[in-house]
């Protein structure tokens, strides 16, 4: 004898409730019984936030305001440019001196409309924001340099701010050190070796050393591109 009787017309409703909760059971186990993913080490990345705050103070001798140019992470949350943008704020916070005067956001749309190896902050944002914030003593953006056409080299103003920039792969730094355009350039290290990475960092400046350098104008020739 049946401990329960199902309505023949509740058959096939009640057969589907059972089918999903077998692959819930399923999935759950899975995740359950799997290794979680990796988290993610974020020393690096404020090591990065840290070390470019360091340089810009040096650069305008801590004083002064600057504008920073960040990615926009409203919609896609991004914990590791947020780390960068909050140490770099903190270090900033603890030398005193500079005042941040507006953070620029890049849209992932505007990203996406960059071509090549290096996107960058597109020309025509760089000189909007040179308008927008034309006494400011320093840009500094996290979304990479200025993407510049010769012509737009040519519209820059004068006297124009101070630029520090995150360059994932520190293409076309040389020409715009040599345009004046940048003073510092954060680029990855090209002339690292595979034993380097058996020694433990211990500071954010350890692994600022760990992967990154500090390229400025005398040293731009040692850039491989």
């Amino acid at each position: 004898m049946a401990l329960f009787k199902i309505d023949e017309k509740k058959k096939p409703l009640v057969t589907w409730i059972a089918i999903v909760a077998i692959v819930g059971s399923l999935v759950s186990i899975f995740f359950t019984q799997c290794e979680r993913p990796p988290k993610i080490n974020m020393k690096p990345y404020l090591a990065i936030g840290q070390v470019m705050a360091e340089e810009t103070s040096k650069l305008i001798s801590n004083k002064g305001e600057i504008v920073v140019v960040v990615m926009d992470s409203k919609k896609f949350k991004t914990p590791t440019i947020d780390a960068q943008l909050s140490t770099f704020q903190e270090t900033l916070k603890k030398q005193g001196g500079i005042h941040v005067a507006a953070t620029e956001a890049m849209s992932m749309e505007k990203m996406g409309m960059m071509h090549g190896p290096e996107m960058g902050m597109p020309g025509e944002m760089f000189l909007q924001i040179l308008e927008k914030h034309p006494n400011v003593a320093a840009v500094v953006s996290f979304v990479g340099p200025p993407s510049l056409k010769d012509d737009e080299i040519s519209k820059l103003p004068q006297n124009i701010p101070k630029v520090v920039a995150f360059s994932s792969m520190g293409m076309g730094l040389k020409k715009l050190f040599e345009e004046n355009v940048i003073q510092v350039a954060i680029v990855p290290r090209f002339d690292m070796k595979p034993q380097e990475h058996k020694k433990e960092p211990v500071t954010l400046r350890d692994w600022f050393d760990q992967y990154y350098s500090v390229v400025t104008a005398e040293t731009a020739s040692s850039l491989p591109f």
